[in-house]
Order: C-alpha cells, then structure tokens, then sequence
C-alpha cells in the first residue's frame, strides 16, 4: 500500500553531497539529508547548501530528481502546495 503523504520524504540516497547524488522518497527518519528550506523557489538541503534539481529539464512522471549546485535554473524551481 503507498505511504501516506506525511510518513515519507525526499531523500538522498547516500551520505554525501557530490553534485549528481539521487534523490528518493524513504520513510522520515529526522536526517540531515531529508531537511529542505524553500529559498526563492527553490529547495534548499541546508546540510549540504545544494538544491533540489531536475538534471533534464522535463516534467515528464517518473524523472530521477539530483541534488545539484544551486545555479537559478528554471530546473530548480518549485511550486510548494
């Protein structure tokens, strides 16, 4: 059965912070890598001052989200609910 909205969150999938580290969604566990601030638009992993960022530039459903340098790209804005 799938997680309820507020019993997952966006994940990095290893405990680093290279550009290119993919990004999931893992039970909530309190971890640093699963802390997002908005800043400007974008989502903001405070530990590592990376963004949350679509490498493709594509809404297509499915896309593998990365943590990447913030750089103001279209690619890295969101629009929270």
């Amino acid at each position: 059965a799938p997680l309820p909205h507020d019993a997952a969150c966006l994940n990095t999938t290893r405990a680093t912070t290279t550009n290119g580290t993919l990004i999931e969604w893992w039970t909530c566990n309190g971890g640093t890598n699963q802390q997002w601030q908005s800043q400007n638009g974008e989502l903001v992993n405070p530990s590592s001052g990376k963004c949350l960022d679509d490498p493709g530039f594509t809404t297509t459903n499915g896309t593998q989200l990365v943590l990447w340098t913030c750089n103001g790209g279209t690619n890295q804005h969101w629009q929270l609910p």
